[in-house]
């Protein structure tokens, strides 16, 4: 047209900004704009004006767009509208507000669209009180009787500032409502962690026939997963699939995983991961996450294997959850593997959560240096990883470099956490310094309103029964407004902690008397009172009750619990009926049975079911490892104590703590093997305490080997002059 030297008027030119602005192509529209700047065709075509605007916000100039806005000589609704939007959708939501205020100043008045797009900018940065303005401009002009659309836009306005119950009022006031309003809702009540009102309008809407979408469903099994209710979850999966959304969403398949893992209906979980279409890396996850927060983290590293087989990607929040696994298992070798791996994929440790969750792995498997030196290297240091840090330390006897850690973290302006503060309370207590650790619970207890803050009175009541303060514990609970399930809960479990089980079920009896309902932590910790104290038609009612409320299929730790209740009074055949009946069988639930089976001297029993648990993929633990030895100890079966000691690190990568050389030196030592049992304590990595010392003497004294006993009475008093156990002995052969 140009070679024809033919002019291209207002139309022609309007016309190739729109082509401009659908392809995006931002470089043609330039030249177009100069050709109307050149004919001085912008300020008297309202029409070009808009579509060159148009051009410049959907190529993502929203700049230019303003200037060329700001200098045309009328500017309508439309043109406003359009710069609003682009404003609100590119998240910038303060200059989608000064826009609301040129148009008002020029008495334009917005339109629908304006109104929805600025209650959206308003809900990104939480401007409630701009919120309200709007609000009441729409009321004013009865907008909300003519767009629903609206109406969602003012609920989700409401409910991103945290205002639920503006967004409730609103709601209920809307004259039509589509499934974005009830969606709107029930989402904003979810994301503000209130599930159980999101369950509430999810039940609403489907009794007066709103048929939920994906929205819906995926926001309710959400709200499922958080306050573990499974079988909830399960009416809804049945819902989606009668109504033939699962197979259309595959997110939907997801949060199903996830809700089941949650929920602790891992068998459910597997299924349905299992019949997914597209096993994609967050369905993977969601499988994983419940596998580790069920405990069963030999699965969840298996899951790890196999989507690498399937050639699935882990991403790092996968890597995470792998590493969590690996140091609740104590499992070091596994840990450096997934480092190695994420070597030779870049270096991944400079990633915040890859860091803290590598510090977590190391610090749990008491290699401290490596915690340290990986801390020392995150970009930044939090709350988390400086407790990860400092629970390592804690745990492991370190209580001095413990508190250190404390003081630097508070230096660098890092406030600690109740798991922080819990790790200290054990630093102080493991190197005798019980005075501060009171202290810390004080000051914990004074600065906070423990009556009014229940939160906050929960923790200082869980932190005295923990480390055994049960006069302030019974005082700050009995100073508490309200007592939740939670605040009994910390008192039972402190009490059957300190072997206190009487005084924890006569707790659970008042509990029942004041009308609280037991969770699964009430039972768990009940259930161990019982098997401590041979109370078995107290167990066997709780059982009972479990089994009524389908506890069990939700939380594998109860199953594992009634285990051991069972196998502790002596009830064997029950222990395993209901090890059968699991679900899933992780470490702690054949540790239980195994403990059973040893407890009663049947040691045939204890290998045949340690055999079956090999073959069922399932490594032995330390815990495992020192029922064997017992177990040997006990029956007398010498030699086959030797091979389990040996398979420990050979095998199994487990290095044996004290407890483990106490159980073999005293095998020898029966034996008559001195000379060995003496060798033994010399190769202990750690000082020996007053067991071992008693058993080697108790030997010595039994196979009349006085030159051996003189010598180790001697170490013994060397090593550890506090031993009260060797100069019992000494004195009683005297």
């Amino acid at each position: 047209m140009e070679m024809e030297k033919i002019h291209p008027d207002a139309v022609t030119l309007a016309s190739c900004l729109k082509a401009s602005a659908d392809l995006r192509a931002v470089s043609m529209g330039r030249s177009i704009h100069v050709e109307v700047e050149r004919k001085g065709l912008l300020k008297e075509n309202v029409v070009l004006g808009t579509t060159l605007v148009d051009m410049y916000l959907k190529c993502g100039f929203l700049d230019i767009a303003q200037e060329i806005i700001n200098g045309l000589t009328v500017r309508d609704a439309i043109l406003w509208t359009s710069l609003i939007s682009a404003y609100a959708n590119a998240g910038w939501a303060d200059k989608a507000l000064d826009c609301i205020e040129s148009l008002k100043s020029e008495s334009v008045l917005p339109d629908d669209i304006a109104y929805i797009c600025i209650l959206k900018a308003c809900g990104n940065i939480q401007a409630i009180n701009k919120g309200r303005e709007i609000h009441s401009d729409i009321q004013k002009r009865g907008l909300l009787n003519r767009n629903c659309q609206l109406g969602n836009a003012l609920v989700d306005m409401y409910c991103k500032c945290g205002l639920l119950d503006a967004a409730e009022r609103v709601f209920h006031s809307l004259p039509f409502k589509d499934v974005v309003s009830w969606n709107t809702l029930i989402t904003g009540f979810l994301k503000h962690g209130d599930a159980e009102d999101s369950m509430k309008y999810f039940d609403k809407m489907r009794l007066i026939g709103i048929c939920p979408s994906s929205v819906t469903l995926i926001s309710s099994l959400q709200a499922c997963g958080n306050i573990k209710a499974g079988k909830k979850g399960q009416e809804i999966h049945i819902h989606s699939i009668q109504c033939g959304l699962l197979e259309q969403d595959a997110i939907l398949g997801t949060v199903l995983v996830d809700m089941y893992g949650k929920c602790g209906m891992l068998a459910e979980a597997q299924h349905v991961f299992d019949d997914l279409p597209d096993q994609s890396v967050f369905a993977w996850n969601a499988l994983i996450s419940g596998y580790v927060n069920h405990g069963l983290n030999e699965k969840a590293l298996d899951c790890l294997s196999k989507m690498q087989l399937d050639n699935i990607d882990p991403d790092n929040a996968t890597f995470v959850l792998a590493l969590k696994a690996c140091g609740c298992l104590g499992d070091i070798e596994r840990g450096e593997l997934i480092r190695t791996e994420m070597r030779s994929r870049g270096n991944l440790e400079e990633d915040l959560a890859i860091g803290t969750a590598f510090v977590d792995m190391y610090s749990k498997c008491g290699d401290l240096t490596k915690a340290q030196e990986l801390f020392d290297k995150l970009p930044v240091r939090n709350v988390i990883n400086w407790t990860a840090l400092v629970a390592g330390y804690a745990d492991h006897d370190y209580g001095h470099e413990a508190l250190k850690c404390l003081s630097q973290m508070q230096l660098e302006g890092v406030n600690p956490n109740a798991i922080t503060l819990l790790s200290c309370l054990k630093a102080y207590l493991s190197i005798g310094r019980e005075e501060e650790a009171n202290k810390v619970i004080d000051n914990i207890a004074e600065e906070c309103s423990v009556q009014e803050d229940l939160f906050i009175g929960n923790f200082v009541v869980d932190a005295y029964s923990k480390y055994g303060f049960f006069a302030k514990a019974q005082e700050v609970f009995d100073q508490l407004l309200v007592r939740d399930v939670v605040s009994w809960n910390s008192l039972i479990a402190g009490y059957v902690n300190h072997d206190y089980d009487e005084d924890a079920l006569e707790c659970y009896n008042i509990m029942q008397l004041e009308g609280i309902k037991p969770d699964g932590v009430t039972y768990l910790c009940s259930l161990k009172a019982c098997g401590k104290v041979g109370a078995i038609d107290l167990g066997h009612d709780f059982h009972m009750e479990i089994e009524r409320r389908g506890l069990v299929d939700k939380d594998m730790m109860l199953g594992t619990a009634l285990v051991d209740m069972y196998a502790k009074c002596g009830l064997l055949i029950k222990a395993q009926e209901v090890f059968d009946k699991l679900q899933f069988q992780n470490i702690t639930s054949w540790n239980a049975l195994i403990s059973g089976f040893a407890q009663l001297g049947q040691s045939d029993k204890v290998f045949l079911s340690t055999n079956k648990m090999l073959r069922d993929g399932l490594k032995p633990d330390c815990v495992t490892l020192l029922i064997l030895l017992s177990s040997c100890n006990l029956t007398g079966m010498f030699d086959t104590s030797q091979t389990c000691f040996e398979a420990m690190a050979n095998e199994y990568g487990i290095i044996p703590i004290l407890e483990h050389y106490s159980c073999i030196i005293d095998i020898l030592a029966r034996k008559g093997e001195l000379q060995k049992a003496e060798i033994m304590v010399q190769k202990i990595p750690m000082h020996p305490n007053g067991v071992i010392w008693h058993a080697l003497l108790s030997a010595c004294r039994r196979w009349g080997n006085t030159r051996l006993e003189k010598q180790v009475f001697e170490s013994a008093i060397h090593l550890n002059n506090n031993d009260g156990a060797a100069y019992a002995l000494k004195l009683q052969q005297v």
